[in-house]
């Protein structure tokens, strides 16, 4: 408050917040930050101005971050401007901009809204993407043209599918083997074949294998093949197929880029952490074989301290009883398929085999998983998968094997 003295008014002076004293109509107090309602000086140099109008000082240039569309904010004003932190996108964002739901199988929090993109609301739930959806037994139906939860599927009367398919992992998975069994292995084949769908009942195949529901394969044609536990070093499997004709035609039947051919292993002697860090150096060979799938959101190559994490949406899902190898892709036939298990043999047989062990095993031309290699891809074509197993090692294990010898010998 100014003072009258003589006639001649004399302005207040105020207490600045670096100490300094200056007159009260040269200066304005701070808004927010470390020295909010502090006074500071016009002509101040380290004061910064937000674009909601809100005054701090540059000391505070740590606590101002920035939305997805470039406009600064401090830390102290975020709630009341409405900002979020979107998890899946790793920004900040405009509430209005954003809707809160999964972002990940087990995570829930804001994304960003992006109309080009392919979030998705079921039942009042938002889901970040279709994978996410999945986890959570949200899939697409085209005969309703929207998301449902699977136990909302829609009925089709024509096909009469509850007959033909089970439920979608509607019952345990039975075993054909001891449960004291060392290492064991179970399969789910996908495919789309409406006549092989339609060729039998779920519970008239053969020794307890089962055919389900899936909601990521066609709602007309698609189906889920699901093998009993099987000993991985037995030919139980072998024979329970070649007695088979049912077996035999729905693994080799039809089937398109959306399914996959997952097989999960497991084992008395180890923990699946233990298993998995067992044949980890063998990835990279699975990488080589399916490059075409590293990049697949539903079985996404990864660091290997990452697949500990137990994402169901990875090349290998590390779960509680077993070991799931997701990277493979649609199972072509039965021989296929007994590649596949061997393949799996070789890795388990060698246990604890480096990545630089598992390269020199590849470059051995006497080796069992190079002949093994050989039955799938010419030979011409083994020093490229060498190559792109230096290359994985380096990007997915952390391994820098160029200073090994790649040499065919």
């Amino acid at each position: 408050m100014s003072e009258t003295t003589n006639n001649v008014q004399v302005e207040e002076l105020v207490d600045l917040y670096n100490g300094d004293v200056a007159l009260r109509s040269e200066c304005f107090k701070f808004s927010i930050g470390q020295y909010d309602d502090q006074w500071y000086h016009k002509d101040d140099e380290d004061i910064i101005t937000l674009p909601s109008g809100s005054v701090c000082h540059q000391d505070d240039s740590d606590d101002i971050s920035h939305t997805t569309c470039g406009d600064a904010f401090h830390s102290d004003e975020q709630e009341d401007c409405d900002i979020v932190w979107c998890d899946y996108d790793e920004l900040y964002a405009y509430q209005d901009d954003c809707e809160y739901g999964y972002v990940s199988r087990r995570q829930e929090g804001y994304f960003l809204r992006d109309d080009n993109e392919d979030w998705l609301e079921c039942n009042g739930e938002y889901y970040r993407n279709p994978d996410v959806a999945a986890y959570n037994d949200i899939y697409y139906y085209d005969s309703v043209n929207e998301y449902r939860h699977i136990d909302d599927a829609p009925d089709d009367d024509d096909d009469d599918d509850d007959e033909y398919l089970n439920g979608y992992h509607s019952g345990s998975r039975s075993w054909r083997v001891s449960s004291n069994t060392a290492w064991t292995m179970g399969f789910e084949v996908e495919k789309e074949d409406k006549d092989v769908r339609r060729s039998c009942y779920y519970h008239d195949l053969p020794h307890n294998w089962t055919k389900e529901r899936d909601g990521s394969l066609s709602d007309s044609s698609g189906f889920e093949l699901i093998s009993p536990v099987y000993n991985l070093f037995d030919v139980l499997h072998e024979q329970d197929i070649a007695a088979s004709n049912l077996l035999r035609n729905h693994i080799n039947a039809k089937h398109s880029k959306a399914c996959g051919g997952h097989i999960h292993i497991g084992s008395k002697l180890y923990t699946t952490e233990q298993i998995f860090e067992g044949i980890s150096g063998f990835l990279p060979v699975l990488y080589s074989l399916y490059t075409n799938r590293l990049d697949v959101s539903y079985c996404k190559a990864k660091k290997k301290h990452e697949y500990l994490n137990r994402d169901k949406y990875s090349a290998v899902y590390v779960r509680d009883t077993t070991v799931e190898f997701r990277i493979f892709p649609a199972v072509k036939s039965v021989d296929n398929l007994m590649w596949r298990i061997e393949l799996l043999r070789i890795m388990v047989r060698n246990f604890g085999k480096s990545e630089r062990d598992v390269l020199t095993m590849l470059c051995d031309r006497k080796s069992f998983l190079h002949e093994h290699m050989l039955k799938v891809i010419d030979a011409d074509k083994m020093l490229q998968k060498v190559a792109l197993f230096v290359k994985y090692s380096s990007i997915y294990n952390d391994t820098n094997l160029d200073d090994q010898s790649t040499d065919i010998n």
